[in-house]
């Protein structure tokens, strides 16, 4: 746990949003149990960041509110 919010801190923030938003577009249209998982992570892990671009953020909410309404 230390390790990884060590790599957190000494990553680029605005980077380690964009593979999530990357990520989450790899997702689109995939299982519904693993966005649930993701949503969760990224929920996670944002307590321990600085929030992210609000562009990525309303973009991330599209794409769950996309993937749980269209199976």
């Amino acid at each position: 746990n230390f390790g990884v919010r060590h790599i957190l801190r000494t990553h680029s923030f605005w980077n380690f949003w964009r593979h999530i938003y990357k990520f989450s577009v790899l997702l689109r249209g995939s299982n519904i149990i693993l966005n649930i998982c993701l949503l969760k992570l990224i929920v996670y892990i944002s307590h321990s960041l600085p929030p992210p671009p609000l562009y990525l953020l309303s973009s991330l909410l599209n794409h769950f509110i996309y993937t749980s309404t269209h199976f």
